[in-house]
């Protein structure tokens, strides 16, 4: 489903009475198209995410957050293929 940010995957689980709330991964997807970048450094820069997290880029691991709801910023440039869309996964 598309989201908007910020977003959390659960919001609504105790909320409902009947079932029992999901604990385990949840994954976001974004493609973005990049124009060559000549002589900078591209970073992606999250503002938080709970726990823990992975983020990939075009597939390859790109760095791991611990830390509960703190920002944190991974360098990309070793994992982009420029003019060419990006997937970028995070779980």
């Amino acid at each position: 489903e598309y989201i908007h940010l910020p977003h959390s995957y659960n919001t609504e689980d105790a909320f409902h009475t009947q079932q029992k709330m999901y604990k385990g991964e949840a994954w976001y997807y974004k493609k973005v198209f990049l124009k060559p970048i000549v002589d900078k450094s591209a970073y992606l820069h999250f503002e938080g995410i709970l726990q823990y997290a992975e983020v990939y880029i075009n597939g390859k691991l790109a760095g791991i957050h611990k830390g509960g709801y703190t920002a944190f910023t991974i360098a990309c440039n070793d994992f982009l293929i420029h003019n060419e869309y990006q997937e970028i996964a995070v779980m």
